[in-house]
């Protein structure tokens, strides 16, 4: 369940999935999101699936501060694990000085979440289900495991503005309080590793109709760690519409997308190829900028 994580995934397109430092820094808006991995004869061995909402409570010129639920679905594998997220994130972005043109902003950010973990082995075959005359569905099989606990994320964000471009660096750190899961076997119960997330975003106008937006990130938990590196290029076509399209590397493989801007809308559909012939993703997306 954690060999893909919500950070990983649109974290140029829908930034608030970087976390909750950065639902001040960018516009309020909802993001609709869906991510099926590791794609094999039809069936998927992992499903994401995300809502985001973002709206400032307080706008002003020297401070801005927003709310930020979330609700996240992910599931994987043939036992049914899974993950059902809620939380509700507050940040805060504040300006630090002009330097000319330039403006200097921080924001920060805290999330609570209640996350609720399940593993229902019903539908695979059991030794006891077998017996002389082979297969018995009606003998009882593993029943149903799950476990609720609160979650907690934290980030900073710094950001540069100029002429209608940024800059931005920032850290998250998830699993802060290190919760402790249970197992089938109290005894054998475990505390979460920390998450450390370190990320650039940028968008840098090349001309009056093009806009190269180049991201780097970094992501790692416990002795595991991953990073992606990639670019988009966005242009006008026509009134209020945008088109996007860009890809990069990941650590163990490598990604394209395209997208377009209609007015207040904006879709994105990505597709990843990992090293090897077997996994493989795609990834939907929808935003409303309100």
């Amino acid at each position: 369940m954690k060999a893909q994580d919500l950070v990983l995934n649109q974290f140029g397109q829908n930034p608030l999935t970087l976390g909750p430092q950065l639902g001040s820094s960018v516009k309020e808006q909802v993001n609709l999101g869906a991510h099926i991995w590791g794609i094999d004869k039809n069936a998927s061995l992992y499903e994401q699936y995300f809502v985001t909402f973002n709206k400032y409570l307080v706008s002003k010129p020297d401070q801005i501060i927003s709310i930020h639920p979330v609700f996240n679905l992910e599931r994987a594998g043939e036992s049914r694990f899974s993950n059902q997220t809620i939380g509700i994130g507050l940040s805060t972005a504040m300006p630090l000085f002009h330097s000319g043109k330039i403006k200097h902003s921080l924001g920060a950010g805290l999330q609570p979440s209640i996350v609720r973990q399940a593993i229902d082995e019903r539908d695979l075959r059991w030794p006891s289900q077998i017996g002389p005359g082979g297969f018995e569905p009606n003998e009882p099989g593993e029943m149903v495991s799950k476990v609720v606990y609160l979650d907690i994320t934290a980030g900073l964000n710094y950001k540069i503005e100029f002429d209608s471009q940024h800059v931005m660096v920032g850290y998250k750190m998830g699993h802060i309080n290190r919760a402790k899961i249970s197992t089938l076997n109290p005894q054998n119960s475990y505390r979460q590793e920390r998450s450390h997330t370190l990320y650039a975003l940028a968008q840098i106008n090349i001309s009056q109709k093009l806009s190269l937006k180049p991201r780097m990130l970094y992501h790692k938990i416990g002795v595991q760690n991953n990073w992606t590196t990639g670019f988009d290029i966005s242009t006008p076509i026509g009134k209020k519409i945008v088109l996007t399209a860009g890809g990069g590397k990941m650590k163990n493989g490598i990604f394209v997308n395209a997208g377009m801007e209609i007015g207040k809308w904006q879709w994105l559909v990505l597709r990843e190829k990992y090293d090897g012939n077997l996994y493989d993703g795609w990834e939907f997306a929808l935003n409303y900028k309100i």
